[in-house]
């Protein structure tokens, strides 16, 4: 069965949901939707701040290398 819907993936700034947004990335790039949406795991909005400054060089690099992406 053929996907073509946008990938989400959740993160919460542990460096294995740092990978799981690498993997989630290569794998919305071969979907004809071309859509990765991130979403912050966490419960406590104060980590959430803390998540995101880890979280945005990551989702940085993933656009300058999959640029056909379109990431939310």
């Amino acid at each position: 069965m053929e996907s073509r819907g946008r990938v989400v993936v959740g993160v919460d700034g542990s460096e294995l949901s740092l990978t799981a947004v690498r993997w989630a990335a290569g794998e919305a790039d071969l979907r004809p939707a071309k859509q990765l949406h991130v979403v912050m795991a966490s419960g406590d909005p104060m980590w959430d701040d803390e998540a995101w400054e880890i979280l945005r060089p990551v989702v940085d690099q993933i656009a300058g290398d999959h640029p056909s992406l379109e990431v939310s």
